[in-house]
């Protein structure tokens, strides 16, 4: 993996000069404005199923903040993630003496 980062890291530099050289930077613009489009024509041709959304009754803030915190709870990798980010914040917010 890190031998394809390094080669991306080499040749990409060395594939985009070439490609200026060749196709000039107005070349370059028009094909990133290419895919660009083809990128958005695919995305609206995607097909995406509606899905009946059931009417549930207001619940409160506190409510839905609990159940967050219990699923998170639940879930060792979020909890972990959650652990790790609260400890950083709090000493991150601390003044260095």
């Amino acid at each position: 993996m890190q031998t394809g980062e390094a080669a991306a890291a080499i040749g990409g530099p060395l594939l985009a000069g070439t490609v200026v050289s060749l196709i000039r930077f107005q070349g370059v613009v028009l094909i990133d404005a290419l895919t660009f489009v083809a990128g958005m024509v695919t995305l609206a041709l995607v097909k995406i199923p509606h899905q009946a959304v059931a009417v549930e009754a207001r619940v409160s803030l506190w409510r839905e903040a609990g159940t967050g915190f219990q699923y998170v709870r639940q879930q060792l990798d979020y909890s972990a993630c959650s652990a790790c980010t609260a400890t950083f914040t709090s000493y991150s917010l601390w003044p260095a003496f």
